[in-house]
């Protein structure tokens, strides 16, 4: 019958200290901050074997993990005239091999507890495989498959085809997509940064056109490997050069592609969607491309402009006016050429202030 009294006149008792001990802060000016923690960064390991393939180990032993990224430097800028190809090659690399269907594959990285998935960029198709560490053989064995032995299913391509076209044409009702492809066209014109899937051209591909792509550009020399984790530096490079030391070197083909578009002045650009109740708004310019030295500066720019809630952006178009939940700037940097934007969505009534 005490105890319930006893811990209230406690609960109490801190209550009342707490407005004492702030009391005592001087409010009136920001304290001092405190000395800038200390950074203590693992030493990488690089190694280029034989083939061409560039090799990078990072050890990191706090997490029994290891990730491996294997990076083909050919992306989406290379497809040509058969617009989509590397970004469904990408979707199809980890379903299957000729050994293992798609479901098999699947169910055999499940049972590790291990990811096996790929993706496409304007310059690279990335291949990500990670899980605990004591699997490093079979997480490196399952890399090596799905880039170089991928089965290119026709049943497989069926379905990622028809998953690509619903995206695409629920794409075309996105304020927010439309905006960045006019955009990129503005920009890039008829170079391939500027160009976008469209269903048809999905629909126009084949087995044989990824199968080509694969050939083409999936070699050593036209890729590097990096792995992060768990793992002894020199051992992570011998099974490095173990698992991809048999991979024959190729010869890439040249590409000739178109240049950006001259940009003067100031333009303007709509869309028009009647039935919108919301305005999308984009100011678009040219950027920079990866290899620029200001890249990390820029990247300071960026963030006090519109990098979030503490952005001049957020806090002038949300805070100060209240037109949008948020507004956002961004660098885009891309190989060849890059962009700026800054963009926000707001009700119709202020797309002029705004």
């Amino acid at each position: 019958m005490n105890a319930l009294p006893t811990f209230l006149h406690v609960a109490l008792g801190v209550a009342m200290l707490v407005p004492a001990a702030f009391g005592a802060v001087d409010r009136s000016h920001p304290p001092k901050a405190g000395p800038f923690p200390t950074v203590t960064l693992p030493k990488a390991v690089s190694e280029t074997l034989p083939n061409g393939l560039r090799v990078f180990v990072l050890p990191d032993p706090r997490q029994p993990t290891v990730t491996f990224r294997l990076l083909i430097k050919s992306g989406d800028a290379l497809d040509g005239d058969k617009t989509g190809r590397a970004s469904l090659t990408a979707s199809l690399l980890n379903k299957g091999t000729p050994d293992l269907s798609a479901e098999e594959f699947a169910k055999k990285t499940d049972f590790l507890g291990a990811t096996v998935e790929a993706s496409s960029g304007e310059d690279f198709i990335s291949i990500v495989a990670s899980g605990l560490s004591r699997y490093t053989p079979e997480l490196l064995g399952f890399l090596k498959d799905v880039a170089l032995r991928p089965a290119f299913l026709q049943s497989e391509l069926d379905k990622e085809k028809v998953k690509a076209i619903s995206g695409l044409v629920q794409a075309k009702g996105n304020p927010g997509v439309l905006a960045d492809r006019l955009r990129n066209k503005l920009l890039y014109g008829q170079h391939p940064y500027g160009a976008f899937a469209t269903p048809e051209s999905v629909k126009s591909l084949t087995r044989e056109d990824l199968a080509d792509f694969h050939s083409t550009f999936f070699v050593p020399n036209n890729a590097t490997l990096a792995i992060v984790g768990d793992v002894d530096p020199q051992k992570a490079l011998a099974d490095a050069k173990k698992a991809f030391g048999d991979w024959k070197m190729g010869e890439l083909p040249t590409a000739k592609l178109p240049g950006f578009p001259e940009i003067s002045g100031v333009t303007y650009h709509l869309i028009d969607r009647p039935a919108s109740v919301q305005s999308n708004l984009m100011v678009a310019g040219k950027g920079v491309p990866r290899n620029n030295p200001d890249l990390r500066e820029l990247s300071v720019v960026n963030s006090v402009l519109g990098g979030g809630f503490s952005g001049r952006l957020f806090g002038n178009l949300r805070e100060k006016h209240g037109f949008t939940y948020g507004s956002y700037s961004s660098f885009d940097s891309n190989k060849l050429g890059g962009s700026f934007s800054a963009s926000a969505e707001v009700r119709n009534a202020v797309t002029g202030a705004a």
